[in-house]
């Protein structure tokens, strides 16, 4: 059976995370060095925040679809990893990006203060998980 983007993730899939190379997002010389603003979503983020299934995409074309100057960090978690800490991972095909789009449902865009605080406890979370796994840097 051949994969298919809309189908379920699975636990020894690794889903990839684009971090941009910048003092708020990564300080490669601390012990956990994606800080949480990397995972903290944002505006656009209403169903969740984005990763990419390695299945689909690779590290570089991760790094390499972004176009800040300063370039990118591409960080790797399996999602056996993301459900062992209550995290989900929905498959988000789209048009306008690259293969293997998904969704972390569990982090949405909220001005609700009380979702913002949980955001922040997740984020911590999920930063900590990628840290253990950097798999890419790549410079404009």
């Amino acid at each position: 059976m051949n994969l298919t983007e809309k189908d379920p993730a699975e636990d020894r899939e690794d889903v990839l995370r684009r971090i941009l190379n910048h003092e708020d997002f990564i300080k490669l010389d601390l012990k956990i060095p994606i800080t949480p603003l990397s995972f903290m979503p944002t505006k656009q983020d209403l169903d969740g925040i984005s990763v990419f299934r390695k299945f689909f995409s690779s590290p570089q074309e991760i790094a390499d679809s972004g176009s800040n100057e300063k370039g990118y960090h591409v960080a790797a978690i399996t999602v056996a990893e993301l459900r062992q800490k209550d995290f989900s991972v929905l498959p988000d095909p789209q048009e306008n990006t690259l293969k293997g789009h998904a969704l972390i449902p569990e982090l949405k865009y909220s001005k609700d203060k009380n979702i913002k605080k949980k955001n922040k406890v997740l984020s911590v979370k999920l930063a900590k998980l990628a840290s253990k796994n950097i798999v890419l840097f790549r410079k404009m």
